[in-house]
C-alpha cells in the first residue's frame, strides 16, 4: 500500500548530486511511487566524474551514467513495465564534480527552468547538513529556486532526505521493507561506487536503525524492518 502521505502527488522530482543518491537517499520510496505510477523526475546536477579513484573524469561520467541505466533497468523488470508504462524519466545538468558552488547561478537558472517545465507538486532535495559540498550547493539552489517560484503562485512541497549525514530528528518515517531487497539490488548497479565503500551495508544500517522511529501498527511483524526516513522543508 503507498503511504498515505504519497497519495495526493502525482508528478514528483528528486534532486540528486550525483548517480547513486537518489538510491541511497530513497530508493525504497522510488519504488514505491513507481509500483504506483506516480510520474518521477530525476535531476543530476553534477556529472559525477570524480566518483572513481584514478579514471579518467570522462570516463567516469560515462560509467556513472551507465549504471544509472541499470538502475532503470532493474526497476522495470522488479515491476514488469514496459518501456511506455515507465514513468521515470531523467535531466544531467553535467555541471562538473565538486564545483557547483562556482556555477551557483547557472545551476539554480536551470533549476527555475526545469521546476517550471516539470511542474511537480512534490520535490525531494539533499540534507544541507551534508559533509559533500555539491549535496549543499544542490539544497541551497533548489531551495532558493522554490523560493522564486513560490512568488509567482507555484507551489511545491518538499522533503529532504539523508545520505551522508543522518538527521537528528526526522517528520516522516517511510517503512520500505516490502522493498528492502530491491534497494540492495539497485545500490549495487552502482558497481563502481561499491567498489570503494560498502553503500549497501551502510545505507541499509540506517534504514534499520530508522525502523526503531516506526509505532507499533506501522511495524512488519516477524522480520526486520527498514525504514527512509524524511524532513520536511518550511518555507
Amino acid at each position: 500500500m503507498l503511504p498515505k502521505i504519497f497519495t495526493k502527488y502525482q508528478n514528483i522530482c528528486i534532486i540528486a548530486p550525483h548517480q547513486d543518491d537518489e538510491i541511497l537517499g530513497l530508493g525504497g520510496t522510488i519504488a514505491f511511487l513507481i509500483k504506483h505510477h506516480k510520474n518521477i523526475h530525476i535531476i543530476f546536477t553534477t556529472n559525477g566524474e570524480k566518483g572513481i579513484k584514478k579514471s579518467l573524469p570522462i570516463i567516469t561520467s560515462f560509467i556513472r551514467a551507465k549504471e544509472f541505466q541499470e538502475v532503470k533497468k532493474t526497476l522495470l523488470n522488479e515491476f514488469n513495465l514496459s518501456q511506455k508504462d515507465f514513468n521515470l524519466k531523467e535531466y544531467f545538468l553535467n555541471f562538473p564534480d565538486g564545483k557547483l558552488e562556482q556555477n551557483f547561478s547557472k545551476l539554480k537558472e536551470k533549476l527555475n527552468s526545469l521546476l517550471i517545465q516539470i511542474k511537480p507538486d512534490l520535490i525531494f532535495l539533499p540534507n544541507i547538513n551534508d559533509w559533500h559540498n555539491d549535496h549543499k550547493i544542490s539544497h541551497t539552489a533548489c531551495f532558493e529556486s522554490l523560493i522564486d517560484l513560490k512568488t509567482k503562485n507555484i507551489l511545491i512541497d518538499a522533503l529532504i532526505y539523508e545520505v551522508w549525514s543522518p538527521f537528528a530528528q526526522a517528520d516522516i518515517h517511510i517503512n520500505i521493507t516490502e522493498f528492502a531487497s530491491l534497494k540492495r539490488k539497485l545500490i549495487q548497479c552502482y558497481a563502481s561506487q561499491v567498489k570503494q565503500l560498502d553503500f549497501e551495508s551502510s545505507i541499509m544500517g540506517l534504514n534499520a536503525y530508522r525502523s526503531m522511529f516506526l509505532k507499533k501498527e506501522e511495524r512488519l511483524v516477524g522480520q526486520n524492518n527498514y525504514v527512509e526516513s524524511f524532513c520536511k522543508l518550511i518555507f
